[in-house]
């Protein structure tokens, strides 16, 4: 006969086990699922379970992995309780010698301490000592750090309206790259021209030559340039080319003049309303909705055939210069600029000494360009 303490071990094993297998087994008999659940719900309850409390300040460390030679570096530290003294010791692991102490007197949980410093350049292997002082005792604790101090990452690129006609970009770095990538889409996001470039570290300084299939200055696109170096640095660029011909209606000119009627000054306040929405929208493609966008206003003046070439040239001009004074007036912060074309921009073919008011008109373009490809010379 069995005693009693190898009987209820026995029985204690064949419940928990019939518990189990119930639990385990799918649910097709809800007295012995009711059973095994209050076997189990009795048996757990014998073996009280303890949460561990932390003893001690908990401290918390943020310091960079990389940083640029020259530059500042900050560790950020906090406590998760206030301390009368926090005070930090950096070591040099490799020497043990001391690179830079502080302390703090009545800290707050809720702030970020910095300790600032500066290193040559090269890989740092760091012991952090923090120990604070509290109301209920003393806390220290360890931290390994390792930084890599390098040489500063600097990229340029320079984008001008040549560029776009001969097809290709200048990209220079101060140290040596790993990748570059280029890619242009137009403002409906259609992607017109994409490259990778795996340059595996070119020397450093020299010039990196991008090419694409030449593009129109008339016509807008958007240019993402991002160059990467070994390190996992990135300088990233974008580049919107930018023009519009500003719709408006034709100032009607009289006959060989050049100065605005009243009657016409409707007119050019509706383009000062075209022009504002189209600065908006250039603003929109450059992500920078409050920066003052730099773009220039190119006022085109053209003339009819009545008269010699020579003379209507400079009609043209000062029409030209009539409307460009007037924006200028209403648009103080942007540049404005004029030339004339006499009677080669007609809109209207006549024969000479034709008197059309068709023709007698101008054009507005607006582009961050230089100048629109007119050939003639612009004048402020």
């Amino acid at each position: 006969m069995m005693n009693k303490s190898p009987l209820f071990l026995y029985r204690f094993v064949r419940c928990l086990r019939f518990g189990v297998s119930v639990l385990e087994a799918p649910v097709f008999n809800k007295v012995f699922w009711f059973k095994g659940l209050v076997l189990l719900v009795f048996i757990f309850p014998l073996t009280p379970v303890v949460a561990a409390k932390p003893s001690g300040v908990q401290f918390f460390v943020n310091a960079p992995k990389v940083i640029n030679e020259g530059e500042v570096i900050k560790i950020a530290i906090r406590a998760d309780h206030p301390l009368k003294v926090l005070k930090a010791t950096l070591i040099d692991a490799v020497t043990q010698e001391h690179v830079r102490q502080t302390t703090w007197r009545k800290t707050s949980p809720k702030t970020s301490y910095t300790l600032k410093l500066k290193l040559s350049k090269g890989t740092h292997q760091l012991h952090l000592q923090l120990s604070g002082d509290w109301d209920q005792g003393h806390s220290t604790v360890d931290f390994q750090l390792s930084l890599v101090v390098i040489e500063p990452f600097q990229v340029s690129v320079e984008m001008k309206p040549k560029n776009l006609s001969g097809g290709y970009v200048d990209l220079v770095s101060s140290t040596a790259l790993d990748s570059i990538s280029l890619t242009i889409h137009d403002f409906s996001g259609h992607r017109l021209h994409h490259d990778d470039i795996k340059l595996d570290g070119e020397t450093r300084g020299a010039v990196h030559r991008l090419d694409f299939p030449p593009l129109s200055a008339q016509k807008n696109f958007v240019f993402r340039i991002t160059a990467a170096d070994f390190s996992g640095r990135k300088k990233h660029f974008r580049f919107v080319n930018w023009y519009a011909e500003i719709p408006h209606e034709d100032i009607v000119f009289s006959r060989s003049k050049w100065r605005i009627e009243q009657t016409e000054i409707v007119k050019l306040e509706k383009s000062v309303r075209t022009l504002k929405t189209e600065l908006a929208r250039y603003q929109t493609q450059l992500g920078e909705q409050k920066a003052t966008p730099v773009v220039s206003l190119f006022v085109v003046g053209m003339t009819d055939t009545v008269g010699t070439k020579d003379d209507n040239l400079v009609l043209s001009r000062r029409r030209a210069r009539e409307i460009a004074s007037f924006f200028h007036k209403k648009q103080p912060q942007l540049k404005v600029f004029f030339t004339g074309v006499g009677e080669s921009g007609l809109r209207i073919s006549t024969p000479d000494e034709t008197d059309e008011a068709r023709n007698r008109r101008a054009v507005y373009i607006l582009t961050n360009g230089e100048k629109p490809l007119l050939g003639y010379p612009v004048k402020r």
